[in-house]
This record gives structure tokens, C-alpha cells and sequence, in this order.
């Protein structure tokens, strides 16, 4: 035993009952060895909660945020930068920015009502009080394609719930089917090939598939007829086309022979007459809208959108509107009543497909490009078209992070809320 010990075992018991008694009543705190409260000081208050809600001016479905895409402000006390967690349903989300007040999150993709949201503070001891929201999704799987199906052109029954979707298995057409939310229905096209753009009007499906000639089948037969054919030259390859409400069709494409200056854009009247306007690029996609006829594609080396302004159908010269990244095929386009345009755009390089997350495009009346729902989607789009005022069909792409192990390998159908509105 130690000198110390020894003297340890010497103190008077009463002394040091003197000592417990000093502490119980906190006279001598200081003095004692008894301190349970010597972290005060380095402690953090607990981080309190009033209120989880859509940032300001942020895009919205029905009042609430969108599912892994709108950004969130989560109001409260207590926050400390980085030291400040926040969970959704027991799983944690990265934080984008804390002030002692206010946090922001995007959305995570987690779309359910009701979800408990908390808050911790590294260095206080409890969690906040919990507050609740509830995210909308702007995905929904349709039709429930097969492993290995991939869709091409596709058309929608505007406001009827319904579509017609070009369809293979593997290497092999099957033909364009019926797609409703909850199945893949008769086949109205025979099996023989693969459509890049379908447009549906009034009964009828028209289709073009990278010939000279616009064809068309009516809802209920198997069978195409040749609906026009705009031009005596064989070499010209249609694969855009946009039909009017009035039957009047919009179509371009490219030339077999690349240093071919046939390379036009067709109106077929709903008699059948048919006028040319120069383009000079290979085209990929058209919208028409009562102002202007946009024609997406390539000139040169250049990738983007070409405006030509209207009245009916006189057109005035075309002018670059937006450009994108030439490594990218721009498929299709919609146009929105707030004066923009949806671009649904695939890589070049097929092998990047399986890593693409940024398929869906939107191009501002000023021609400013920016992605939209920027990682919601992957894969490539392939065609898309307005089923109602606020939801586009659309082909191609899968959602990230699906667990379904059902899901196609090869591409899917889906609605999209581009959460703009439809022009028509």
C-alpha cells in the first residue's frame, strides 16, 4: 500500500460526511469531488421544430413538395452548421444549407404522406420535436413492360388515360400497343417495325418510321395505310412528325445521302397538299404550336432547336432558339402554355446510357436550357406526349431507385409531372 492510500484511509469519517453534505446542499460546489453537471458550458440546447415546408416559389403537386426534388425549409431554433442532422422517417438527408433558424433539404424520393421529420444537434442531448410532411410523386410507372422491353415512339389519348407505345422485345418489333396505367393491351400495328414518333388524333395513330412516307392505322385494325407521301425523293428518312388539331401534319427527318441538301421540313395539309421549307439539318423531333414550329436536331455541328415563327402556315426564316450539348440526341418536345419547351434528349454514346440521370430538359421562352426533375429519371427518353393538361406520357426512361425487381431492363412507360403546364 502507498504512502498516499495510507493517507487516503486517515481522513475522519466525519470529515468527510462534512464534505457529502457540503455537495448535497450545493454551498460548496465548487469544493467537492462530486461535480455532475461539469459539462455545462459545452452543452447544446435541444433543437426545436415549428414548421417543415416547399421552399418559396418552388415547384409543387397539389400543395406538396415533390418527391426527391423540391427543395424543403425546415424552420425551428437550436441549428448549428455542420452539426445539424436531418431525418425523414428514421433515415437521415443530406443537409444543403443551416442557420441557426432554418434548414434546407431537398425532398428525398420518398413519396408518402405523413412523414415524420426530426432534427438532431451534434452536442445536445435530445432530438427535436417532430413535424410532418407530405411528398407527391412525379413518376408513375405505366403499363407494366416486360424485362426486356423497350419503347419508341409513343402517342397519347389526351385526356382519356390511354396511349399507343412502339414496342420490342429484345432486337425484335412488336408492333405499337395500346398502354394503359396497368397493362399493355392489343396490338393495333403489325410487328414488322419500330416507330421513332407516333401521334394520335380523332381514332387515328400516324406514325413515321425513317422512310419518305407518313402512315396511319385506325384504333381497332392491324393494318397501316400510306397516308402521304411528301416527296418523290427516296432517299429522304422521316422520324419527326407533330400532328395538329385539325389533321394538319408537321414532319421532317434526314437524307441517306449526308451531303444531301434535302433535307426539308414538310407540311401535309389535311387534304393532303404538302409544302417544303428549307432546313439544311438533320431533324429529330418537331412541335407546333399557334406561333412558331420548332424543329430539333442537328446542323452542322451544332445540336439544339430551330424556331420558325408562323401565321398558319407561312413561315418565316428559322433561328437557332437553344442549343445542347452535342452529346446528346434530342428526341422529343412538348410545348407548355408558359411559353417553354420539355426536351426529352438520350446520349449519342450508347454505352452511357446506363449512368444518364438527366433525360428531361426545359428550355425558358429566352432559350435557357436547364435540366428538370434532374435525377428522378435515368436512361434516355425516346418520345414523349402531353395526356393531359399537366402529365406527359413518356417512353424510355426507368425511375431511380425503383426497388421493383421487375422493373424492365430495357426501358419503361411512364407519366411525368414536367410540373409546367400543356400548350396545345
Amino acid at each position: 500500500m502507498t504512502l498516499r492510500s495510507r493517507a487516503l484511509l486517515a481522513v475522519p469519517v466525519l470529515a468527510l460526511g462534512t464534505l457529502v453534505a457540503a455537495c448535497d446542499t450545493g454551498s460548496d460546489r465548487g469544493q467537492s469531488i462530486y461535480t455532475p453537471d461539469a459539462t455545462v458550458g459545452q452543452r447544446l440546447p435541444d433543437p426545436t421544430l415549428t414548421a417543415v415546408a416547399p421552399k418559396a416559389g418552388e415547384p409543387t403537386i397539389a400543395g406538396k413538395a415533390v418527391a426527391g426534388y423540391t427543395p424543403l425549409t425546415i424552420t425551428g431554433t437550436g441549428f448549428v452548421e455542420g452539426k445539424t442532422y436531418v431525418y425523414f422517417n428514421g433515415t437521415r438527408v443530406p443537409v444543403v444549407s443551416v442557420t441557426p433558424t432554418q434548414i434546407e433539404v431537398q425532398a428525398p424520393n420518398m413519396p408518402v404522406d405523413n412523414i415524420n421529420v426530426k432534427v438532431s444537434v451534434v452536442g445536445a442531448v435530445n432530438f427535436s420535436s417532430v413535424k410532418q410532411i407530405s411528398l407527391a410523386t412525379a413518376l408513375v410507372r405505366w403499363g407494366k413492360l416486360g424485362l426486356a422491353n423497350s419503347p419508341f415512339g409513343i402517342a397519347a389519348i389526351y385526356g382519356g388515360n390511354a396511349g399507343y407505345v412502339s414496342i420490342s422485345e429484345g432486337s425484335t418489333p412488336l408492333g405499337i400497343r395500346r398502354v394503359v396505367p396497368d397493362s399493355l393491351v392489343a396490338s393495333i400495328g403489325t410487328a414488322n417495325f419500330s416507330w421513332p414518333e407516333l401521334s394520335y388524333l380523332n381514332g387515328y395513330v400516324y406514325g413515321v418510321r425513317a422512310v419518305r412516307a407518313v402512315f396511319r392505322y385506325r384504333v381497332g385494325t392491324s393494318t397501316s395505310e400510306t397516308w402521304s407521301v411528301p416527296t418523290t425523293d427516296a432517299g429522304v428518312q422521316l422520324n419527326a412528325l407533330d400532328v395538329e388539331s385539325d389533321g394538319g401534319i408537321w414532319t421532317a427527318g434526314t437524307h441517306s445521302n449526308a451531303a444531301s441538301t434535302n433535307r426539308l421540313l414538310y407540311y401535309i395539309s389535311p387534304a393532303k397538299a404538302v409544302t417544303t421549307y428549307p432546313h439544311g439539318g438533320i431533324a429529330t423531333a418537331v412541335e407546333a404550336t399557334p406561333t412558331a414550329v420548332y424543329v430539333a436536331g442537328s446542323i452542322g455541328t451544332t445540336t439544339g432547336v430551330w424556331k420558325y415563327t408562323r401565321t398558319g402556315t407561312t413561315l418565316g426564316a428559322p433561328t437557332l432558339f437553344a442549343t445542347v450539348d452535342n452529346t446528346l440526341f434530342i428526341n422529343a418536345m412538348a410545348a407548355a402554355a408558359d411559353g417553354s419547351l420539355l426536351l426529352g434528349v438520350a446520349p449519342t454514346n450508347s454505352a452511357l446510357t446506363a449512368t444518364f440521370t438527366d433525360p428531361l430538359l426545359r428550355v425558358t421562352p429566352d432559350g435557357t436550357v436547364a435540366v428538370r426533375l434532374g435525377g428522378l429519371l435515368n436512361k434516355g427518353i425516346n418520345a414523349m406526349r402531353w395526356i393531359d393538361a399537366d402529365h406527359l406520357l413518356v417512353s424510355g426512361p426507368a425511375i431511380v431507385g425503383n426497388a421493383d425487381s421487375q422493373k424492365p431492363a430495357g426501358g419503361d412507360v411512364l407519366v411525368v409531372a414536367p410540373l409546367v403546364s400543356a400548350q396545345l
